[in-house]
């Protein structure tokens, strides 16, 4: 009787909404974490080309940027070229 009973009340098609719903959920949630991670990552990047900025200003040569921030030359360099860095 029980069986019956949990039979009757079965429904295919809520059960494959109930199931697309929480995948569009889990979609939403991985897009928001997504999202979240590449503007801390550019964040990063337009601080340390702010810093490059200013390093350069002061007369610094991409080899002592590069040490200051900890970072490789060719980083700083390819930095510098992709933000239209002038050094001074």
């Amino acid at each position: 009787e029980v069986v019956n009973m949990l039979l009757d009340e079965y429904d295919y098609e809520t059960d494959i909404e109930v199931q697309r719903e929480e995948a569009r959920e889990e979609g939403r949630k991985q897009g928001r974490e997504e999202g979240q991670k590449k503007g801390r990552e550019e964040g990063r990047i337009e601080e340390k080309s702010a810093l490059i900025r200013k390093k350069l200003e002061k007369g610094k040569t991409i080899s002592e940027i590069a040490d200051d921030l900890e970072d490789t030359e060719e980083n700083i360099a390819h930095l510098i070229e992709q933000f239209h860095l002038h050094i001074n």
